[in-house]
């Protein structure tokens, strides 16, 4: 699956690019640049034009100002919201009380994180461990799946439940990196178990946003062939 991530930086920009999709994918992301450039509006617009909409705002707070802030976004129909899992139980717990009709994703590791940013922050562990802490803390509490590198998935699915989702950013059919330590081909993050890719640059920059969307979807099908 996956889910075109919108990081411009207001409506204009979003509505020049919308068309080019030709409703090509599902799912698109509406980040914390857009959402507060445009506010709710901007979700409106994209659930009209039939999109399903990843709402990507990572909250972290104490457990009450995230759910009261979750009690809004849960009305607004969006497929997807997420929140960081290192608020704990207590904020992961009241989040999941409060999100009805919402899939309710955590935040692990950020993927512009590696070994080293983790023991600056000095949190015991490598990445993959800190990763499957958080991972395991998210299923415990009930939310519906991560968002992790596509680099920590190998040997993680068979230790979380059955149906458990993993949103993996990070995914390049090239090389560049750009500001994510942590990347990954489609086709090597579907087969590491990923079940969602959010992909930006890749397709928001390409020159033909349509081929693009078919090398990565090939990149994919080749991958699980192999």
């Amino acid at each position: 699956m996956i889910i075109v991530a919108l990081d411009f930086p207001n409506a204009d920009e979003v509505k020049a690019f919308i068309p080019k999709l030709e409703g090509q994918v599902e799912w698109v992301k509406v980040g914390m640049e857009l959402f507060y450039s445009e506010g709710p509006a901007i979700v409106d617009y994209l659930q009209a034009q039939g999109y399903k909409v990843f709402l990507d705002l990572k909250l972290h707070d104490i457990p009450n100002t995230v759910s009261s802030s979750l009690k809004v976004i849960d009305t607004m129909g969006v497929g997807m919201v997420n929140v960081h899992a290192l608020g704990g139980i207590d904020m992961l717990s009241k989040a999941r009380e409060v999100v009805r009709d919402t899939l309710l994703i955590g935040v692990t590791i950020l993927t512009s994180h590696n070994d080293q940013a983790i023991s600056q922050l000095n949190l015991k562990g490598n990445v993959f461990e800190n990763v499957l802490n958080l991972a395991t803390l998210s299923d415990e509490c009930g939310l519906d799946g991560i968002v992790c590198s596509g680099q920590d998935l190998k040997g993680m699915k068979d230790k979380l439940r059955e149906k458990f989702l993993f949103v993996t950013p990070g995914i390049r059919l090239n090389s560049g990196s750009q500001d994510q330590k942590r990347i990954m081909t489609p086709g090597q993050a579907m087969r590491a178990g990923a079940t969602h890719l959010v992909i930006g640059r890749e397709i928001t920059k390409a020159n033909d946003v349509g081929a693009s969307i078919a090398a990565i979807k090939k990149d994919i099908d080749d991958s699980l062939i192999a």
